[in-house]
């Protein structure tokens, strides 16, 4: 016979490839009186509101439970929403950022600014054909090219030998 927290624990293993909005996961948090109960009773909502916690799930899902310690976000100190946006401008992306000034990041990260605070940076650029010939054509030489367009080159380089061809064709034109 299963006790009941076998039980529990069986119905948090289905909910956990459960599709959770929002709406659900505020909903099964308040189902719950403190995080160490919700973690434990559901962990798939719990886990998806730690995911989007730049999108303020977090903060959603805990505002009516008692804080606890080192699980629910206090009031910033020292980095507020301004001081973290005021960081986050000096940097081009994320990574140079955190390495820079990790205090202002987690704090952003932890609650919810990320987006607000990194919307000016630069996003990852996925090399196509297309996009590494405009690359292409922006260099006279191979060598400039292979310095200032690393990732261009690399993607060219595993296109293999034909297209690498036409790329140094388009250098030289």
């Amino acid at each position: 016979m299963q006790t009941q927290t076998q039980n529990s624990r069986t119905a948090n293993r289905v909910s956990k490839n459960q599709n959770w909005t929002r709406e659900a996961c505020i909903a099964e948090a308040q189902k719950h009186e403190n995080i160490t109960q919700w973690h434990r009773n559901g962990a798939g909502s719990y886990r998806k509101a730690k995911q989007k916690a730049d999108e303020g799930w977090w903060i959603d899902c805990i505002a009516h439970m008692p804080e606890e310690k080192g699980t629910k976000p206090k009031a910033p100190s020292k980095w507020t929403r301004e001081a973290c946006l005021k960081e986050a401008a000096k940097y081009n992306s994320k990574v140079s950022w955190l390495k820079a000034s990790s205090g202002s990041y987690r704090s952003a990260e932890r609650y919810g600014w990320m987006n607000d605070c990194s919307a000016h940076m630069s996003k990852r650029t996925i090399w196509t054909r297309e996009l590494v010939l405009n690359e292409v054509a922006k260099h006279s030489t191979k060598s400039k090219w292979q310095q200032s367009g690393k990732g261009s080159y690399a993607f060219a380089k595993t296109e293999g030998e034909a297209f690498m061809d036409m790329c140094i064709k388009n250098l030289l034109n």
